[in-house]
């Protein structure tokens, strides 16, 4: 057999050793389960990071069955209620927050200024807001829109955006906070905005909120639920009373 020859086989047979020890390497050692889903960390930043430390897992070896998804979900529970100190926090972190006028329906007399209040509850952790208001603009104008006090309630800085339109009853409105250190947005209800009004015509006017935007802190969209609201005016009313004349020189 020529050199050359013996090269070759002993080539060919290195190869095949190689290949099974990687194969071998590969495989669970005796008395080790595969890692499933349910034997994951449960707090959700590990699982992430172990789910990717785990990306070489196949599919056949993930526990899909209800009772590892059970398992699961029941866990992140109870990380959420840890966090949050009671099984009822956890619940109201998980609602989204409810933007409506206050109050709901006005009524208020022509020539009259009034203030109504767009309110927010149950709230988690608020960043920043927006929303447009759509009004008849025939039967009340805004005259101002200002900033509530219940986006800085927890000690972070506050600005605010806003846009006035009479002429089409139009007005869009927002507010942002920002901090340099670590204060969390506010949670639970508060004002949003005070918008000030004046009743210019008479009638009912809806107060119609559309493109409503919640942000927490760390720019996380919510999805709110959105109440509308209404204004009636009435109008102003003068009494004449009949003017009677007494004639003393009215002959008999």
């Amino acid at each position: 057999m020529s050199t050359r020859s013996l090269q070759n086989r002993l080539c060919t047979v290195a190869a095949l050793v190689l290949t099974a020890l990687l194969i071998l390497a590969t495989l669970p050692q005796a008395g080790t389960a595969a890692p499933t889903v349910a034997s994951l960390p449960t707090n959700p930043k590990r699982i992430h990071e172990s789910a990717e430390a785990h990306s070489f897992i196949r599919s056949p070896s993930v526990d899909s069955s209800p009772g590892a998804t059970a398992r699961v979900s029941a866990a992140l529970h109870s990380d959420i209620v840890t966090a949050t100190g009671s099984a009822e926090e956890a619940e109201a972190s998980l609602q989204s927050p409810i933007v409506r006028p206050d109050p709901a329906n006005s009524t208020v007399e022509a020539g009259s200024t009034f203030t109504v209040t767009i309110m927010i509850d149950e709230a988690v952790d608020l960043g920043a807001f927006q929303f447009d208001l759509y009004y008849t603009p025939s039967i009340v104008q805004v005259e101002a829109i200002t900033l509530g006090d219940f986006l800085a309630s927890t000690g972070r800085m506050v600005g605010r955006v806003s846009r006035i339109d009479n002429s089409t009853g139009f007005a869009s409105f927002g507010g942002y906070s920002f901090s340099f250190g670590t204060q969390p947005g506010p949670n639970g209800s508060g004002p949003l905005a005070l918008i000030r009004l004046r009743a210019v015509g008479v009638g009912t006017s809806l107060l119609d909120l559309k493109e409503v935007q919640v942000f927490t802190t760390q720019s996380n969209p919510s999805v709110p639920t959105v109440e509308d609201g209404s204004v009636t005016v009435k109008g102003e009313y003068e009494i004449y009373l009949p003017l009677v004349l007494r004639n003393d020189h009215a002959q008999p």
